[in-house]
């Protein structure tokens, strides 16, 4: 699949990943080089085993020809998403594709029975995936909050009541690289890497216990003077609104559009909700009307700021598919140019995200930088 953003710094490696296996020939002709300078160019890339000879093509009278590709098990990389109950872990290859994932009902502690657990749960995964450590990448970890520019500190997270957690707190009991990600960055990076955005820009609306976001032009991640572009979460709907639990302003989206709002409804679980919405509920019902009226107004500021497609996930993009006509409706006739909506997308991934978001982190870096 052609991914245009993804930056692949050797070009051989570039020509298969875009184009998939291809013979000698083919790569001459398509990279416009002599072959001596190919085979030259390939030699490092059979060294370090990121190519792989996949089939010989049928004789037309002499020696068939090999056909070469991208080793996509090369290497590896890891993801967790850290959730305040959950933790789930994933592994990806180089073309990112998840061969290895868990889901664990594990509740987030600040404690080092919690960080030897996730230790667990990654070799878990690798020895599953029969997949050696010197194989591995890295590890990235999905957390909900805000990071520092380097991304090895967890400045402060309201959900999981977490501040100052480093990136050696999940690494200490496993011999490997760690690194921490937005949550909602991550979740929009998977996005992208699945294929879904050729024109480059989007807009990822993160909708979980707090409401967060990331913004993409051109494939690349808008990070901003602070490093806090994407906190749409305390955008102001309604001034002088409800108050954020999470910052403490009146009229904050968060306070009008995290998923609490319809899970506290419901015994706290945001599954009920949608069971009793699809019953009938008119408590549920009305609930609903006033959610959307308030989301739709969020996403309708989103396109008038960014002018491009706005995608909706976390959490509540698991339940959207079959309401993703309704919420069109509701942002068009707030559109003042008569836009119907089209522009508004629901993830694709349902779930583990942000973790596969995280793993692709480690790999993005590798095919960067990935020598001539």
């Amino acid at each position: 699949m052609e991914r245009g953003w993804l930056r692949i710094a050797n070009p051989v490696y570039d020509y298969l990943n875009t184009h998939g296996p291809c013979t000698r020939q083919q790569l001459v002709e398509g990279l416009g080089l002599s072959m001596p300078t190919l085979l030259e160019q390939l030699k490092p890339l059979w060294e370090k085993n990121l190519v792989e000879s996949v089939k010989r093509l049928a004789s037309t009278g002499g020696r068939p020809a090999e056909t070469i590709g991208c080793n996509r098990n090369a290497k590896y990389a890891v993801g967790l998403d850290v959730t305040l109950y959950h933790l789930g872990g994933v592994v990806v290859d180089l073309s990112g594709s998840v061969i290895k994932h868990q889901y664990t009902n594990l509740p987030f502690s600040n404690t080092t029975s919690y960080f030897q657990q996730a230790a667990e749960l990654v070799r878990g995964l690798l020895a599953d995936g029969r997949v050696p450590l010197e194989k591995v990448l890295g590890v990235g970890v999905s957390v909900p909050g805000k990071l520092s520019k380097d991304g090895r500190t967890l400045e402060f997270s309201p959900v999981l009541d977490f501040q100052n957690g480093k990136a050696q707190d999940f690494g200490a009991f496993l011999p490997l690289p760690y690194r921490l990600c937005n949550d909602a960055r991550a979740s929009g990076w998977a996005e992208y890497w699945n294929g879904g955005h050729p024109s480059g820009d989007l807009v990822y609306l993160s909708l979980n216990r707090m409401v967060d976001g990331a913004v993409f032009r051109q494939g690349e991640l808008v990070e901003g003077q602070n490093n806090r572009s994407g906190s749409f979460g305390h955008m102001i709907l309604t001034p002088g609104g409800k108050r954020c639990k999470v910052c403490g302003m009146r009229g904050c989206m968060n306070a009008y559009c995290s998923i609490q709002v319809l899970a506290d409804s419901a015994g706290g679980r945001l599954d009920n909700f949608f069971i009793n919405l699809e019953r009938g509920n008119l408590k549920h019902q009305e609930i609903w009307r006033k959610y959307v009226d308030h989301l739709a107004q969020g996403i309708s500021n989103l396109r008038m700021a960014f002018d491009c497609d706005v995608m909706l996930g976390g959490h509540l993009g698991t339940y959207l598919d079959d309401h993703l006509e309704e919420l069109r409706k509701a942002v068009s006739w707030r559109d003042p140019f008569g836009e119907k909506g089209e522009y508004l997308k629901i993830s694709s991934y349902k779930l583990g995200g942000a973790a596969v978001g995280a793993a692709l982190s480690y790999v993005r870096d590798f095919l960067a930088n990935l020598e001539s």
